[in-house]
């Protein structure tokens, strides 16, 4: 069944479920009243307590109190526009591998990938890695965004025309100053040669 949207109407009992997305073992098979576990919209009875579930739900927590903190942070601080996007998608792109090394660095320290949990034991894989295979599908996103945009190859370009144009002034002042067409020529040059050395 298509997962449902928070207050539409269930196609199956006709309701709006307000807890659990299951429904009662019964004939008129109505909705589930018992709540939800945390990060998940199914109670114990209904898959919660699975092991894919159960660290997806926990994951999700995980991943709300991240997201509110940094909220939180935001307001406190001053946001500055982009002005560079390209440059701005490499600095998020270098974050997500940070965060995902940082992730694997959680992992390797854990002695088990799995604990038992719940009434019956059921065997659960950690929080921390689910979080680490989320930073990898985000850097791995990020990646190819970079690879289909070009990003190294428009940078080039970018530094290319810059230094163009900071030679192109030069050369005009150069000129005000009385210098020949061959002396701004050659003055041009060397500028560019220094701005691209620097570049590198």
């Amino acid at each position: 069944m298509p997962r449902l949207v928070p207050g539409e109407v269930c196609p199956r009992c006709n309701e709006v479920h307000t807890g659990c997305s299951g429904h009662a073992r019964s004939k008129n098979m109505a909705a589930c009243r018992k709540a939800p576990l945390p990060g998940t919209t199914v109670c114990d009875k209904h898959g919660g307590l699975s092991p894919v579930v159960r660290a997806a739900g926990e994951a999700r927590v995980l991943e709300g109190k991240i997201r509110e903190r940094a909220q939180r942070e935001l307001a406190r601080i001053d946001v500055t526009p982009v002005e560079d996007p390209l440059e701005e998608l490499s600095l998020l792109a270098g974050q997500a591998v940070a965060f995902k090394d940082a992730m694997a660095g959680k992992v390797n320290e854990l002695t088990e990938i799995r604990y038992a949990s719940g009434p019956m034991d059921t065997e659960q894989l950690r929080s921390e890695i689910v979080v680490w295979e989320h930073a990898l599908d985000r850097c791995a996103a990020f990646l190819i965004s970079m690879v289909k945009l070009g990003l190294d190859e428009r940078r080039v370009r970018v530094e290319e025309a810059r230094t163009e144009l900071i030679a192109d002034a030069l050369r005009e002042a150069l000129a005000l100053l009385g210098l020949s067409e061959s002396q701004q020529d050659a003055a041009k040059a060397h500028v560019v040669r220094k701005l691209r050395a620097i570049g590198e």
